[in-house]
């Protein structure tokens, strides 16, 4: 059987050729090779991690290619990342002597190489919620539990958080952005463009911008409220006024 990366220098040879003749490979072509590779690695590591155990669980190639034909589903939603990060764990686990991990079992591998959001370092959507609204205020200078969180903030936009929390369309819209992010995150994809470019967008604040921040906020100490208090303070004086 062909390694995977004997199958990519093989590909490598064939895009060669296709681009000789002027032919190009269609994207379909190339999500095809894409995913036939993350399986062959899939079952490579994991032929490696288990020698002989392996060999006795699916016997023959007949076995093997009927395994491989029932996950691969499964399989091509991962990445070589999401795999090396299961497989590491798994080692890990049969270190420990946990019995589950002691024979290949492909349901328990995929799982493994999906990994959670507490994992990830991501918080649940409520608290992800109140954090943005909390600090909808002061974006730039909060300390965020995750890039994630900040994210989805700025696509909502933090005028809405600050004044439009309450609303059930602004809830959904950051519910909505929150798990897209995490999503790409637990498919092993990089949400680092998304920080640049908000940060980049950010930065490009004009001085008039600025000058009515300043005025807005010196408002707020004239009214007796602490700008750098956020929501909690803002409703708390509302609800003062409105009793008035």
């Amino acid at each position: 059987m062909k390694t995977a990366a004997e199958l990519i220098g093989n590909f490598k040879v064939e895009q060669t050729k296709s681009n000789h003749s002027h032919a190009k490979p269609t994207a379909d072509t190339k999500q095809q090779w894409q995913a036939t590779l993350r399986i062959l690695y899939f079952f490579e590591r994991l032929q490696t991690l288990y020698g002989q155990r392996y060999h006795a669980t699916f016997g023959g190639a007949e076995q093997e290619a009927q395994a491989k034909k029932e996950w691969s589903p499964y399989i091509q939603q991962l990445n070589k990342r999401m795999i090396d990060h299961g497989f590491e764990q798994a080692k890990q686990l049969m270190i420990e002597g946990n019995k589950q991990y002691q024979w290949p079992n492909i349901p328990d591998m995929i799982r493994l190489c999906k990994p959670s959001l507490s994992q990830l370092g991501l918080i649940t959507f409520a608290e992800a919620f109140n954090e943005a609204c909390q600090h909808a205020h002061d974006p730039i200078n909060h300390n965020w539990s995750h890039q994630a969180v900040y994210l989805a903030g700025k696509q909502v936009g933090w005028y809405s958080l600050r004044c439009d929390s309450h609303l059930a369309s602004v809830k959904k819209q950051f519910e909505y952005a929150y798990h897209q992010l995490c999503n790409r995150l637990l498919a092993g994809e990089s949400i680092e463009d998304g920080v640049h470019l908000a940060l980049t967008q950010n930065n490009k604040s004009t001085s008039a911008e600025l000058q009515t921040l300043a005025k807005q906020q010196q408002q707020m100490v004239e009214q007796g409220i602490n700008p750098k208090g956020g929501r909690a303070e803002f409703l708390r004086n509302w609800k003062q006024l409105s009793s008035h």
